[in-house]
């Protein structure tokens, strides 16, 4: 039984800059990370595509210029977001290195979202998986991911729609039964890009003990993108006097897709920042941007 001194704390782990050009890469984080605290939320990642994120120094600059002032605290996590593939056959599903068909109607296709403690983990993910063409194999990704002790989250699954409903969620659960190893610890059952959790997707995440997850997907430029942020995050409880580090985050995300309880009892749901009067100008913080 839970204790009712838990808070929610709000973490949106599919984040985006422009993405177009190096020098705009730390102008966009900087407004990305002030408007993600000033909606509520206590963490972040930053999972641009196939990119690592730039200027990751240059951010740690920019938190040690504000660190001697009074501050709420904000958590940014490395990341990335990658398209990963398998095939479909007669049979079921294959998983070749290398494409087999040059048909779409052959091949599976899912976005993963990759979160590390560290950003030379996601660094040598990048190094380890990047190099191949697009899209990476699933059989790759899941290894470099599990090698490199870091959080796979399928990414707004219905997405790309090139295959009906019933076809995806074999394809789901097929990911589920391969990943030995336990790679992906999340499904995104709630998007910037939905109007509410998806009940059919929160099941599969129970069936496959993967932690409800919500994100923003938000694109730092892309028309009414602040509106965006804040309408999809992962809320997780946490004890009211619990000095939370960035492990207890990875922590229940990992660990909340195993629970027997019930949906509306676990830890980790996907969920929208409550509405909250808040003055950025007057509420200095620093973000804890990790190594």
């Amino acid at each position: 039984m839970r204790s009712e001194n838990n808070y929610q704390f709000f973490f949106d782990p599919h984040t985006h800059s422009k993405e177009y050009k190096p020098s705009d890469y730390l102008s966009d984080y900087k407004k990305l990370i002030i408007r993600e605290r000033e909606k509520g939320l206590q963490a972040i990642a930053i999972t641009d595509h196939e990119t690592i994120t730039p200027q990751w120094e240059r951010l740690q600059d920019w938190v040690n210029g504000i660190q001697s002032f009074p501050f709420q605290t904000i958590f940014v996590f490395p990341g990335l977001e990658l398209p990963t593939y398998f095939q479909k056959t007669s049979k079921g599903f294959s998983l070749p290195d290398k494409p087999t068909s040059t048909s779409p109607d052959h091949e599976i296709r899912f976005h993963l979202g990759v979160i590390a403690d560290k950003y030379e983990k996601i660094k040598q993910i990048s190094n380890d998986l990047l190099p191949f063409s697009k899209p990476i194999s699933l059989k790759a990704t899941l290894g470099a991911i599990y090698t490199n002790n870091s959080i796979g989250i399928i990414n707004h699954p219905r997405i790309p729609d090139d295959h009906d409903w019933k076809i995806r969620t074999s394809a789901l659960l097929y990911i589920k039964d391969l990943d030995v190893q336990q790679a992906i610890r999340g499904i995104e059952v709630f998007s910037g890009r939905s109007k509410d959790a998806e009940e059919d997707i929160a099941s599969i995440s129970q069936t496959c003990q993967w932690s409800m997850i919500g994100g923003s997907d938000v694109h730092v430029g892309k028309k009414g993108w602040e509106k965006n942020i804040g309408k999809a995050a992962t809320s997780i409880l946490f004890s009211e006097n619990e000095v939370i580090t960035p492990n207890d985050i990875l922590f229940q995300i990992h660990e909340d897709g195993k629970t027997e309880e019930k949906y509306c009892e676990r830890r980790v749901s996907a969920k929208s920042v409550p509405s909250q009067k808040t003055n950025i100008i007057e509420q200095i913080f620093r973000p804890i941007f990790l190594q």
